[in-house]
């Protein structure tokens, strides 16, 4: 008689697994609009219609791990109200010369989260250590320091 085994059930991504993937999202989403002066509630918007209502499978696009969409659109909440602020404040770590676009996506995403962290009980090290790995996604270790490094000072004005 042959042992026949079910096949392993798929996980279900964690809740910190969809947060993850919504603070990768708001970057890349961030980065779309620097690049194609597209509103950010549009970008927003046609993420929602286009990529999480409509999943080419069970787990999402490509199998990618779905965004967290209360996080997402936190994010784009309070950039919309504070654009200029967070422009300003990333801006503000650049003296001498204008950070890479993905990396201005990561930190003003960043900011923005790290801005309203306090009044939504989540601990400041979670956000930035989240924006590390999105950072990670894209970047060698260098732009992860820099942006550990500009994420703690920004977060310090914020206090």
């Amino acid at each position: 008689m042959t042992n026949v085994t079910s096949p392993a059930k798929a996980k279900k991504p964690s809740k910190n697994a969809k947060k993850t993937a919504a603070r990768l999202v708001a970057a890349q989403l961030l980065y779309e609009h620097f690049l194609t002066q597209t509103p950010l509630d549009s970008l927003a918007h046609d993420y929602q219609a286009n990529r999480v209502e409509n999943p080419i499978d069970e787990e999402g696009e490509d199998g990618l791990i779905p965004a967290d969409m209360a996080v997402l659109s936190g994010v784009f909440k309070t950039l919309e109200a504070h654009f200029d602020m967070f422009a300003s404040a990333v801006n503000k770590q650049f003296e001498k010369k204008d950070p890479e676009l993905l990396v201005k996506a990561i930190l003003m995403a960043g900011a923005a989260e790290l801005f309203t962290a306090a009044d939504k009980g989540i601990d400041a090290p979670i956000i930035i250590n989240d924006y590390l790995n999105v950072t990670r996604a894209f970047f060698n270790e260098k732009e992860v320091g820099l942006v550990n490094a500009k994420l703690d000072i920004i977060n310090k004005q914020f206090q």
